[in-house]
């Protein structure tokens, strides 16, 4: 079987079981505009994340586990406000809509600028190969982790489309700790494999946002 197609066949599955599924706590929901529009960028992403993603299980002992968590974090984050729309009540607002549909594009395209950028030395986990550079130009220039940024920002789009409350504050005190311990541990091992040439870069960039954080 093809690999791009069996990796579609994959993320159809997870977007039916992580978007429709929890439909049967209010089938009138299951065809609403939110949703049908949260499975097809849940399903895009989930593709795109399959096909460009690579493992490498010799990734060293900075991953720490961390990418276990960022995976169990955004699958919880993304149900508990799936499940919250469902099971609320919930008045429709296009202003509040296209403000979520843009975050998820915003999301996609910082993510997929910074995976384009780094080129081959993109993996799902942290760990530098032989002859890897260090990556400082492009939109690495003002940020050191667009690729992690642009997740945030996209799943923060899901928790606006449903106005979801509960998904806002699991996303606060789960995602972002689980996101900032990743970031932590990818630059140590950074720090160990480039030194000097990467706390100076640290000291020009920033983790996230340009010229804040």
């Amino acid at each position: 079987m093809n690999v791009s197609f069996k990796n579609g066949i994959l993320s159809f599955i997870e977007t039916i079981l992580l978007i429709l599924l929890p439909g049967i706590l209010n089938y009138n929901k299951i065809y609403s505009l939110p949703i049908i529009t949260l499975f097809i960028l849940w399903f895009i992403w989930t593709w795109s994340e399959k096909e460009q993603c690579i493992f490498d299980q010799k990734s060293g002992s900075y991953d720490k586990y961390t990418f276990e968590l960022i995976i169990i974090g955004i699958y919880f984050t993304q149900l508990v406000t799936i499940i919250d729309y469902y099971l609320k009540v919930y008045n429709f607002s296009i202003i509040i809509y296209c403000i979520g549909l843009l975050f998820w594009i915003l999301g996609i395209i910082i993510r997929k600028v910074g995976i384009c950028t780094l080129g081959k030395q993109f993996t799902a986990v942290i760990q530098v190969k032989e002859n890897y550079i260090l990556i400082d130009d492009g939109i690495y220039k003002y940020i050191r982790h667009p690729g992690y940024l642009g997740e945030l920002i996209s799943f923060l789009g899901t928790i606006i489309i449903t106005k979801s409350i509960k998904g806002f504050f699991v996303y606060l005190i789960i995602l972002l700790p689980i996101y900032y311990l990743r970031i932590i541990n990818e630059e140590k091992m950074l720090t160990s494999n480039f030194g000097n040439h990467y706390k100076k870069y640290m000291k020009r960039s920033k983790k996230l946002l340009p010229f804040i954080f």
